[in-house]
């Protein structure tokens, strides 16, 4: 092996050396905003303290830093990092103030081996949002804030079901990653918020309005309608009727085609008692047409003699009243 080529390795591997060290104490003089990170420059997890990982940032080199997982807070022992687990309940054990402070506030301290609310203070449990709340520690979950008295989710987001989580808000038409974060009724995610099956966008696209599945069902705009009853509209009382042009038979909409005219069955004949034969509007047997209407022989015999009777007594009332005048 040449000496150009020892000597070469032996300058790559101060290198690495000096990086190791530089990373060391920038990390360790670095202004540390978060009370999880370690400030232990890292390659793998199993060279973090217990209860921390190795999280590697976006710099151009192969090592990360320790973190303390979700749970637990970073504290320094004798020169020595070490992750301990934050109290989740008032009387548990503690041996640092902020293991009592960051899950209850400032209001809350460790005394003789607990964690317990500092005299003229007292323990309030955590409220889901909506509730009362004196700060935001006093409300469950990471994004969850106390303002003006009571628990509440950031501006840009809304809550779960349940009132304990809050998720982005994200409109109908826009990217989402869960169903939860689509903020209209009835909608859900398919990479963009949508409408669920059954409901349609309404006339301004900022809500999913329910389909109809029959006439008479309720309505906003004529897509609800349209959409499963053809030839139908959304009417005045905001219910699905036929459209103009068109009637009900047992709930469907049909052509109304009057006595005479073209037909393609029997539920165009939009006349009583009519049918459609050899695709025409006829009245149907034993019936016969009279002004438009089907009426049956005998009425029609009974119309006729009404209106002689009718006649009649015109002619006799005109008679009287010309013997009258004549006197």
């Amino acid at each position: 092996m040449s000496v150009y080529g020892t000597s070469q390795r032996i300058i790559w591997f101060l290198l690495g050396f000096i990086n190791f060290f530089y990373l060391q104490s920038t990390y360790a003089q670095e202004v540390i905003q978060s009370n999880r990170k370690t400030a232990n420059a890292c390659v793998t997890s199993a060279t973090c303290p217990t209860n921390a990982f190795c999280e590697h940032n976006k710099l151009p080199t192969e090592f990360g830093q320790c973190i303390c997982q979700e749970g637990y807070f970073i504290v320094e022992e004798n020169k020595i990092k070490k992750c301990h687990k934050v109290a989740n309940n008032i009387g548990e054990p503690c041996f640092y103030q902020e293991a009592c402070q960051l899950s209850f506030g400032a209001d809350s301290e460790c005394i003789n081996g607990t964690c317990q609310c500092k005299p003229n203070s007292h323990f309030v449990p955590k409220d889901v949002i909506g509730e009362y709340c004196k700060v935001s520690s006093n409300c469950i979950g990471k994004e969850i804030v106390c303002r003006s008295g009571k628990c509440e989710c950031p501006f840009t987001s809304h809550t779960n079901a349940n009132r304990t989580y809050c998720h982005r808000t994200i409109q109908l038409g826009e990217p989402c990653s869960s169903n939860e974060e689509c903020i209209a009724e009835h909608s859900m995610c398919h990479e963009f918020c949508i409408c669920r099956a059954g409901y349609i966008l309404n006339s301004n696209k900022t809500g999913c309005l329910k389909i109809a599945s029959k006439l008479y069902d309720d309505c906003e705009i004529d897509d609800q309608c349209l959409t499963t009853i053809g030839c139908s509209k959304c009417g005045e009382n905001n219910t699905c009727i036929c459209a103009k042009g068109y009637h009900d038979v047992n709930y469907k909409c049909f052509s109304s085609i009057a006595l005479g005219y073209r037909c393609d069955r029997n539920e165009n004949c939009v006349t009583p008692l009519s049918e459609c034969k050899k695709g025409i509007c006829y009245c149907k047997e034993g019936y016969q047409r009279f002004r438009m209407q089907c009426s049956s022989s005998s009425n029609k015999m009974i119309i006729s003699q009404l209106c002689s009777i009718f006649m009649s007594a015109l002619n006799l009332i005109k008679n009287d009243i010309l013997i009258v005048f004549a006197y």
